[in-house]
Parts: structure tokens; sequence; C-alpha cells
């Protein structure tokens, strides 16, 4: 074997060895680290679900936290108590008159973890209390709700609205037990109507950062500075009025709803604006004249004949019958005119420059606006005296029948007021 040709074979046995050992040789020694990226690439997408549910873990905590906050006391019957109280209170300063608030019967639950409470509201309220009622409700950072409202309107316009009322709040086991829903203090000094600042006897429950809502009394006061138990204040805010608060008065914090903060009294009023309550001012009665002529007079009949369509108006008070011909000028009562076209179902009566058409059955009273051009009943329509051919009929195919018809006489046409 020459050189040449073992040259030859030594590069097809390698270019088949490399050919078909290529891979083994890969898997050999790259396997290994093809293993090792995928399961880099599994953790990787493990550690990001990991991560999703972290964060969605955070969010449930802080949200839980969030209602513990908010929740009422844990004992449901101190729950329910203090719930009744509050909303007694929030009521009052509303203004509702004849108020009843009752507790519901506490409802068993197998749904661990929490626990609702209802309270009854009745009371006679304006539109503007109510308004106020339901403001400052959904305000208040509580989970609690408006289960049922039932407002009855006034049966007079002006008076007050009947408010029958269900309220549900909830409370968490996990909640901290207290003894008042909101944080409570005293005033240490008097606070006259022209005074912006006063002093508590204790803040430690109170936020440190102004501002926030509080409630002395009846007035409520925003508080918009502190240094220590030191609190300067806006008066009279959320629609309350300014008034006089002796030594050691309750001081009692309105913690406000976080998306409820932007929302003012102004605006739900001018959201509301329109009685929504009010019956309608019922249109007065309109009183018949029952000695109108006018009114008593009805088209009773229209006779079509070939000589000369006639009409019937008969006075069912006077029992006078009138017969109107086209052309008649009738003066009944204030209705003055003149008949200018008796149709099959109607007649047409022209009052100034006015074409009015009564109906057959209907009184002068009920008389409307009409046109005798666009009568489709008109009188006589398509007859005439004339031979066929000088209706624009062809004269070829007019015969002697055609006008013996055209000669003979059409009979008259009756039309009474139709009757049950």
């Amino acid at each position: 074997m020459q050189r040449r040709e073992k040259l030859l074979l030594i590069f097809l046995v390698s270019a088949v060895v490399g050919w078909r050992g290529l891979p083994i040789l890969r898997a050999m020694v790259l396997g290994r680290l093809d293993d090792a990226s995928r399961r880099i690439a599994t953790l990787k997408a493990a550690r990001t679900s990991l991560e999703e549910k972290t964060f969605q873990l955070h969010i449930k905590e802080h949200r839980k936290a969030d209602w513990i906050d908010r929740s009422l006391p844990p004992e449901p019957v101190e729950a329910q108590r203090l719930y009744q109280e509050w909303v007694t209170d929030l009521a009052e300063q509303a203004g509702i008159s004849a108020l009843r608030v009752t507790p519901d019967p506490l409802q068993t639950t197998t749904t661990p973890g929490f626990r609702a409470v209802r309270v009854s509201v009745k009371g006679e309220a304006t539109f503007e209390q109510l308004t106020y009622f339901l403001h400052e409700f959904y305000r208040a950072d509580l989970l609690h709700r408006v289960q049922a409202l039932k407002v009855e309107g006034p049966p007079n316009p002006g008076g007050p609205l009947k408010i029958t009322m269900g309220v549900e709040g909830l409370c968490l086991t996990e909640a901290p037990a207290r003894t008042h829903l909101f944080p409570r203090t005293e005033l240490a000094d008097s606070l006259p109507r022209s005074f912006d600042s006063l002093k508590v006897n204790s803040a430690d429950e109170f936020p440190k950062e102004p501002p926030f809502i509080i409630h002395i009394d009846n007035e409520l006061a925003m508080v918009t500075k502190i240094a220590g138990t030191k609190w300067t204040i806006q008066r009279a805010v959320e629609g309350t009025s300014k008034a006089y608060h002796a030594a050691k008065s309750e001081v009692e914090l309105f913690p406000i709803k976080f998306e409820q903060k932007d929302r003012s009294l102004d605006d739900r009023k001018k959201a509301l604006a329109k009685h929504p309550f009010v019956q309608p001012v019922p249109p007065p009665v309109q009183v018949v004249d029952t000695n109108d002529p006018a009114l008593q007079t009805k088209l009773m009949a229209t006779i079509l004949t070939e000589v000369e369509p006639v009409a019937f108006l008969f006075n069912s008070e006077t029992r006078f019958n009138t017969v109107v011909h086209k052309g008649t000028a009738i003066s009944i009562g204030d209705v003055e005119g003149t008949v200018v076209a008796i149709e099959k179902n109607s007649i047409q009566i022209k009052r100034g420059d006015d074409l009015w058409r009564l109906a057959i059955g209907k009184d002068l009273r009920s008389m409307t606006r009409g046109d005798a051009n666009g009568s489709e009943d008109s009188p006589m329509t398509g007859y005439s005296d004339e031979p066929s051919e000088g209706r624009g009929s062809d004269p070829r195919n007019s015969g002697g029948r055609d006008r013996f018809r055209s000669r003979r006489g059409r009979r008259s046409e009756i039309n009474f007021e139709s009757r049950p």
C-alpha cells in the first residue's frame, strides 16, 4: 500500500471516529455541566416563586395586622356594648331624634377567627342629618358596615325621614382586649370657645404625628401640632360647632380610614344635592267645567252622500242636535270656526289660520291639529259623474258598461260613533 493510500485511509478512519464518537465524548465531558445548568435554572425558578409567595405572605400579614387594629374588642358581648355606645353617640351628634339603638342577638358562627356583632338603629332625621351620620360612619376606621337601611319619606314635604338601619361590626379573636373602642383621655383644663389649643392628661395611646381628629363631646377638632400633652387644634371640623368644654371632659380619637381622608362632608353634600326621599308634589286636580258647551258637544255621525256630506254635532246636556255642512260656521261656547271638510270618520274645522280635526265620538275640546289635504279618508274619493275617459282612463276600453257604471248613483255612506 502506497503512502498516499495510507494517509487517505487514516483520514477516513479519523473522520468516521470523529463523527460517531464526538457526541459520546461531549456527553462524557460536558454532560455534568449541562446537568448543573439545568439545576441552576430550576433553583432560580423556585427562588422566584418563593420570593413571590413571601411577598404575598407579607401583604397578607400586613393586611391582617391592619384588620386587627381596626377590629372591635375580641369578646363579642363587650364588643357589642362598646359598638352600641359609639353608634349612639354618633347618631346623637348627627341630630337624629326619637333615637333607639338596640343590640341584636348574638349569632353563632362556625368560622374561626372572627365574630360579627349587630346593632339596630331607629329614629327620625332630616336628609342632611342622615347624610352626616353615614359620612362619619364610613369614615371611621373600623371593620364595620351598614348591613341594611330603610328610609321612609315624610308624608308631608319638609317632614323628617323615618330611618331603620342595621349596622354590623367585626371582632377578631386576635385583637387586643380593651375597655373602650378608641383611645381616650381627659382635658387637663377647660376649653373655651375662643381657644385653639388644649392640654390633655395623657397622650400615650394617641398618634405621635399630626394631623388626626379628636372628639370632644359633640365637637370634632383636628390636631395640627403636638408638643407633649399640649395640642394645637382646628376647631369645629366636619360640620360641627364650637362649644365650651369643661375640665376633665372626655377626649376620644376619631380615626379616619386612609381612603376616606380626602372625602369631606361638603363633597358628599354636593354629590347628594338633590333630596332623593321627597315625595313629588302631586299635580293640581283639574276641575272640569260641567257647563262648558264645547265639552258637552260631540261629533256623533257623518253621512257621505252624492249631493252633499253632512255631520251631526250633539249636545248631551241640552239634547240639541246641530247639522253642519261644508262651509257651515259654528260657534259653540268659545269654539268658533268654519267646517271645511267632512270625512268618513271626522270633520275639519278651520279656526283662524289653523285646521283642527274632530273625530267621531270626541268633544270639541278633544280636537287635534289636522290637514285636510293629507286626509286618507277624504269623502267621495275616486267618484265622478263623468265618463271613465274623462278620468284619464283609456278611451278605447271605455265601453257602454263603464259609462253605465259612471252614471249610477252611489249609495250614501253613514258613519256613527262606535259603541261597545
